[in-house]
């Protein structure tokens, strides 16, 4: 039996619409996608697909526009989650360098309360960093030892810190006393010899 061919101009019809939906599936979007994103631009997909294929065209590339721009919204919606593998032995400063990246992003500031916190534990770690570079010079028998340095020493030595108030000025002048003295100097390019847990360059 002789196969009936359909009429060339609703063939033409049909191939074009096929490579619509195709063009649409190679940008990831779904039949039910396309069709809500062209009922809201107010496309009707049913008359682009019954113009003839000079018109349809124009509009199919309209419709690209739209999802294009759909999909960098999308797109961008994502790249604001960045998931961030940072890898170290222990006490190499990983959480330190996630704080920092965080505060790098203003998205991610830290709430007033947050700041407070790591005030209190900032100057913990600094006076607890002082007191071990002090140890190590100890340790490691450097000299000569000045009266500037066991002036400046004792006072941190002794220093009891209550965390509700600053430190006290006298004390943050002896820190930076020590933080330029010969002694921490070489203590701090020695400190791969003493056996520190999480030790802060307070020098640098």
């Amino acid at each position: 039996m002789k196969k009936i061919s359909e009429p060339k101009e609703f063939t033409s019809e049909i191939s074009f619409n096929s490579q619509i939906h195709s063009s649409l599936e190679t940008e990831g979007f779904t039949e039910a996608t396309t069709a809500q994103l062209a009922d809201d631009n107010g496309i009707n997909l049913v008359e682009v697909c019954a113009m003839d294929q000079k018109e349809a065209k124009k509009r199919n590339q309209m419709i690209k526009k739209i999802l294009e721009k759909e999909k960098k919204k999308i797109t961008q919606a994502e790249d604001e989650y960045i998931g961030v593998l940072v890898l170290g032995s222990s006490c190499s400063g990983k959480s330190t360098l996630v704080k920092q990246l965080r505060l790098s992003d203003s998205r991610g500031a830290f709430t007033l309360t947050e700041i407070d916190e790591h005030h209190i534990v900032i100057i913990e770690n600094i006076l607890d960093s002082v007191r071990k570079l002090i140890q190590g010079v100890h340790i490691l028998k450097l000299c000569p030892i000045n009266e500037e340095y066991i002036e400046a020493s004792t006072l941190i030595n002794n220093y009891i810190w209550d965390n509700t108030i600053n430190v006290d000025s006298q004390v943050s002048k002896a820190i930076v006393k020590l933080s330029k003295n010969d002694l921490i100097q070489k203590c701090l390019k020695r400190k791969s010899e003493l056996n520190f847990l999480n030790i802060q360059d307070t020098a640098s």
